[in-house]
C-alpha cells in the first residue's frame, strides 16, 4: 500500500480497495518514512537499497499530501523534515497563523500553496 502510494494513488483510493482507513494509510506511510520497514526482517544489500529508493519517495509524496491538506497542523515543523534550512520561515510562518482568528484553514491552505509554489522549486 505504500509503495501504491508513493506511485501516485490517493489514500482514498487505497481505503476503497483495501477497506482501510485513510487515517490509517497515512499513519503507516509517516512510521515507514521514520523507522523504516515493518517487522525485523535480514533484508539482502539490494533489497535494502530499493527500500532505501521506496523511502526517499515516501518523504517526497507525504509533503506532498501535506501540500494537499492532508495536514491540518498550526505547527508548520513537518517542513524541517523536508528541509531543515526552513527554520526561519518555519518560524515566520508559526507566527502569522497564530494571528488568524477565522478561516485558519484557508490560512494553512495559503501556506502549502506558497511552499509549493516558491520553496519547494529553489531546493
Amino acid at each position: 500500500m505504500i509503495k501504491e502510494l508513493c506511485n501516485g494513488k490517493s489514500a482514498m483510493e487505497i481505503e476503497r480497495e483495501y477497506d482501510i482507513q485513510r487515517s490509517t494509510v497515512l499513519k503507516w506511510l509517516r512510521d515507514f518514512i521514520k523507522d523504516g520497514a515493518f517487522g525485523d526482517y535480514a533484508l539482502s544489500p539490494t533489497e535494502n537499497l530499493r527500500l532505501e529508493q521506496l523511502k526517499g519517495k515516501a518523504r517526497k509524496r507525504e509533503v506532498e499530501l501535506r501540500l494537499h491538506g492532508t495536514s491540518t497542523s498550526e505547527n508548520l515543523e513537518w517542513l524541517l523534515e523536508y528541509d531543515s534550512d526552513l527554520q526561519q520561515w518555519n518560524e515566520y510562518a508559526t507566527e502569522w497563523i497564530k494571528t488568524v482568528v477565522r478561516s485558519k484553514s484557508l490560512t494553512l491552505s495559503s501556506l502549502s500553496n506558497f511552499f509549493k509554489k516558491y520553496v519547494i522549486p529553489y531546493n
